[in-house]
């Protein structure tokens, strides 16, 4: 962060005959406040952003003079102009979600990880049970040799059954080995697939979270019963910029607006279609959590039977649905649970009516 004096004396040993245009012409840029258009002079309060790294006057920021004073005096804070700072949120609250999923990654890569220990944990066992079995060899031969009369006899004994032992035990001892380096071989795979499938798991999901990002569902919105379907479309507009009327959102922009699924054949007791369900996406976020916000002042109006929520990928859609079943057990039981960003918690008792 730099204020317009820093600004001034760092420059006055410096050269600007070595400028040439467009260093120039970017500097005068850089130095004209975006807010009032004017040019940043000498003496003037005025601070730079540290992103955008325009100048600003501070009275254009809305900057009181005391905090001016104290953040020209202070060269550890960082300060960045309103339009930067909003950004900042957004990236900031990206990390996080960022840092949520690495946690998760790696508490499953040391998951495999335990499950490869106890694989060659195995081996070492096996390898010991060989031990064990050469040396219940050895103490046998040891016992036949003790009850052999001749030397000759022994000699030969000896050496037949020591060779016959250790062709044996060596055979057994390389199958058993080569079928450990095929398990180990296999697991390794094994892990190695299951961290590709679940990093490219990761990646999708993450990109069909960013498609939907600014969309919503809506439920419960009547159709037309016009046969043409420009003019379906006009009705399906026509009703939502009345919905967002009606929560004072008329400044929000609807890129596009779609009818899911095939429409209804058959009518209910009534003799009415079930309408199908309104995909709804927004130029941007802000406007579609503005709508998910308001959309409860939907139920002391002519809308409030429809039904708004975020649009979700599949495994969002299972993992509500997982959670939707353990609260209907949990109510089974007698513990009032609701469904609260994406956990299950007791639902809050309402404040005491006055």
């Amino acid at each position: 962060m730099a204020t317009a004096s820093a600004r001034r004396r760092a420059n006055q040993g410096e050269s600007r005959g070595n400028e040439d245009a467009a260093t120039a012409e970017l500097k005068t840029k850089l130095e004209t406040c975006p807010d009032c258009t004017h040019k940043v002079r000498d003496g003037e309060e005025g601070i730079q952003c540290e992103i955008c790294m325009y100048w600003h006057h501070s009275k254009c920021q809305k900057m009181a003079h005391e905090e001016y004073k104290v953040i020209s005096a202070n060269k550890q804070i960082h300060w960045y102009c309103r339009g930067c700072n909003k950004g900042m949120v957004n990236i900031v609250q990206t990390l996080a979600s960022v840092q949520e999923r690495q946690n998760k990654m790696e508490e499953e890569i040391s998951k495999v990880k335990k499950d490869l220990g106890e694989v060659r944990q195995d081996l070492g066992d096996i390898e010991a049970n060989i031990e064990k079995k050469i040396m219940e060899s050895e103490k046998r031969l040891q016992r036949e040799l003790t009850k052999m009369s001749k030397e000759a006899e022994i000699e030969s004994f000896i050496e037949a059954k020591m060779v016959e032992s250790a062709e044996m035990l060596e055979a057994k001892h390389i199958e058993e080995m080569e079928k450990l380096k095929t398990q180990i071989t296999e697991s390794d795979k094994k892990i190695e697939g299951v961290i590709d499938t679940k990093m490219i798991e990761t990646r999708e999901e993450e990109r069909n979270k960013a498609e939907r990002r600014n969309n919503v569902i809506i439920f419960g919105v009547g159709e037309s019963d016009e046969s043409e379907t420009i003019k379906r479309i006009a009705h399906d507009r026509s009703t939502m910029n009345e919905i967002l009327g009606t929560l004072m959102l008329e400044n929000a922009s609807m890129n596009k607006l779609i009818r899911l699924g095939k429409p209804a054949t058959t009518a209910d007791e009534n003799g009415l279609t079930k309408p199908r369900p309104m995909k709804v996406v927004f130029d941007d976020e802000h406007s579609k959590n503005e709508l998910l916000r308001r959309s409860k002042d939907l139920r002391k109006t002519k809308f409030k039977n429809i039904f708004i929520v975020q649009d979700q990928t599949l495994k969002e859609r299972d993992e509500r649905k997982q959670l939707m079943k353990e609260r209907d057990e949990k109510r089974k039981q007698g513990q009032d649970m609701v469904v609260f960003q994406g956990k299950l918690v007791p639902r809050k008792p309402k404040p005491p009516t006055p």
